[in-house]
């Protein structure tokens, strides 16, 4: 595989007088790629079953086991959460490989008619980062059931609510809000958190690209969270956006569409 560059040749006075090609073999960089997805995909399925299994173990524990010791309850439901948080970090990358891969993502859609019990599922998932941080949800009356993949959209908005959490001060506030425009639905994640610079909103849907900011320290991740959550995002015929201001914060919204790609039968009932 061969890479092109071509520019144009000028003369003082900005008269053309040829053109200059330079084409370089990125043979072994795609090979390189390729190898880097196939490793991606191998571990996380490998990964899959011995997590299945972890969780499993945890929920078996909590509903059979009658524990008066509060500190073993409370490490039960610990192990679960970060083994459910471990399972979708898990799926991120199987749908990173097969983004990569030119493969669509598939989606089980089912009616969501409760957003909020929802988006509580996903905060609980990330309570554990901080447990006292002030989270509000706030969801329109008029909000209509809509379609979506519930598991895939519950990751998205954990990775939007744990962006939130890393990108601002410890006792910032974050809102979580539902409301339909016109044919859509719309939740939006809003902090008041460290902010992004207008040069670097275009980098943040790409893969493995994280914008840096020393003065806030370092921030982990994988750098392919947003990119995936576009992509999540596009697949249900969306997308999602982001307007930030820096030094005031930030607000990523999803956009999903009401009109529902199921017929009416085939919609599984959801909350």
């Amino acid at each position: 595989m061969v890479r092109a560059h071509i520019a144009l040749v000028e003369e003082p006075g900005h008269r053309a007088v040829g053109k200059c090609a330079v084409f370089t073999d990125i043979s072994h960089l795609k090979q390189l790629d390729r190898m880097k997805m196939d490793l991606i995909s191998f571990v996380s399925h490998e990964l899959k079953n011995p997590i299945s299994s972890l969780q499993g173990s945890c929920a078996l524990l909590q509903s059979r086991l009658n524990i008066e010791d509060e500190r073993t309850a409370r490490l039960l439901e610990i192990a679960g959460r970060q083994s459910r948080r471990m399972q979708y970090l898990v799926q991120d990358f199987l749908d990173l490989a097969r983004i990569e891969a030119g493969q669509e993502l598939s989606l089980c859609l089912t009616e969501i008619s409760d957003p909020r019990a929802l988006i509580e599922g996903a905060i609980s998932l990330c309570r554990g980062m901080v447990p006292d941080r002030p989270l509000t949800i706030e969801v329109a009356p008029e909000t209509p059931a809509f379609c979506a993949d519930r598991n895939k959209l519950e990751a998205v908005i954990i990775n939007l609510v744990e962006n939130a959490i890393k990108y601002s001060e410890s006792q910032s506030p974050i809102a979580i809000r539902v409301h339909p425009v016109e044919d859509e639905v719309i939740i939006s994640v809003e902090d008041r958190g460290f902010g992004i610079r207008e040069e670097d909103l275009p980098k943040l849907f790409h893969s493995f690209r994280r914008v840096h900011d020393d003065s806030h320290g370092s921030v982990s991740g994988t750098g392919v969270g947003l990119y995936i959550c576009r992509h999540i995002m596009q697949a249900h015929g969306g997308d999602i956006t982001v307007e930030s201001t820096w030094g005031e914060g930030s607000t990523f919204s999803l956009h999903l569409p009401l009109r529902c790609s199921l017929n009416s039968g085939e919609a599984q009932a959801d909350g």
